[in-house]
């Protein structure tokens, strides 16, 4: 009995001193005291935990069940912000999608490796604008100012430059297969390595330029000023250059399988070296002319003036046409049976 009394007694005692009230939910817990320290003040039920646990113990910060907590599940951050730069609630910090803006044409403008099919510039200026890499296939270009562009790996293929101002541009390694460039001003552009089969240069000014290694198979030079270019290692196989003005030009080691040259002017052109068989030369003045080890069986050279031409005698001459020709030495064809063998 005298145990009773006593657990009786310090139990009053317990509940003097404390004093409990629901959390304000229907059925719900008894889960806030009153600090009797200070009179009215509450305890939060994290300092109780502290007091239970300590500051980390596992009821807090790690990751064990606790009643008494936020309500998040352990490890969720939701609807808590950072000072350090940890993201948001809400907030999409991932990076922006890349995008090919589109370009303004404008001189200098800085267009390289964007996509550009089929854009209408027609007579825009682009003076010194960089397009290197871009992709301009089927572009209308028609009457662009594109002096000292940077073209070079560009795709043109199909673009029309019809009279368009390329004057000292970079089309190093351009494509440009079946490209319209009539009557463009083309003097002292780069074009070495450059694709242009089928492409029409016909009345072009390229005067100067640098197209070793350029690929012309089926090309349309025809009509064009083409003084002091450089074809050496150019495959020219079938193009059309008829009536251009070659003087001084180089073919060095070039193919002109094919090729038309009837009545151009190949005043001092160098052909050494070069694969020519069954190229047209009818009317073609070719005075002071190189053919040296150059491949010309078949060729046709009708009409042709040939007066001065340099070092025939080792050039590959079988199958030849000699018709109303003006042989090297200066004499007619007409007068030796229809040949300059023997007069080279």
């Amino acid at each position: 009995m005298k145990s009773t009394a006593l657990l009786i007694f310090m139990l009053a005692i317990a509940l003097t001193a404390c004093d409990f009230e629901p959390d304000g939910t229907p059925g719900g817990e008894w889960n806030l005291y009153e600090d009797q320290n200070t009179p009215g003040a509450r305890v939060d039920a994290g300092d109780l935990d502290d007091a239970v646990d300590g500051p980390n113990g596992p009821g807090r910060d790690g990751g064990g069940p606790n009643t008494l907590d936020s309500g998040y599940p352990p490890g969720d951050d939701s609807g808590s912000g950072s000072e350090d730069g940890t993201t948001q609630p809400g907030v999409d910090v991932s990076p922006p999608p890349v995008t090919n803006d589109p370009c303004t044409p404008a001189p200098y403008v800085d267009c390289s490796s964007k996509a550009l099919r089929n854009v209408n510039w027609q007579g825009k200026d682009l003076t010194g604008a960089d397009l290197s890499g871009s992709d301009l296939s089927g572009a209308n270009l028609i009457n662009a100012n594109l002096r000292f562009a940077k073209l070079s790996g560009t795709n043109l293929s199909g673009a029309n430059l019809s009279g368009a101002n390329l004057w000292g541009a970079d089309l190093e390694g351009a494509n440009l297969t079946g490209a319209k460039l009539a009557g463009a001003e083309m003097g002292y552009v780069k074009l070495a390595g450059a694709v242009l089969n089928d492409a029409d240069l016909s009345g072009v000014n390229l005067t100067g330029a640098d197209m070793q290694r350029a690929e012309l198979v089926g090309a349309d030079l025809s009509g064009s000023t083409l003084k002091f270019v450089d074809f050496s290692d150019s495959d020219l196989s079938r193009a059309n250059l008829s009536r251009a003005d070659l003087f001084s030009a180089k073919f060095k080691r070039s193919l002109l399988i094919d090729a038309k040259l009837i009545g151009a002017t190949l005043n001092y052109v160098d052909f050494a070296d070069a694969q020519m068989q069954r190229a047209n030369l009818s009317q073609a003045n070719a005075t002071g002319a190189s053919f040296r080890r150059t491949n010309a069986s078949a060729v046709n050279f009708s009409s042709a003036v040939l007066r001065f031409g340099n070092h025939m005698a080792s050039a590959e001459l079988g199958g030849a046409t000699w018709l109303n020709t003006t042989c090297p030495d200066g004499t007619n064809s007409t007068n030796h049976a229809n040949t300059c063998i023997g007069h080279l």
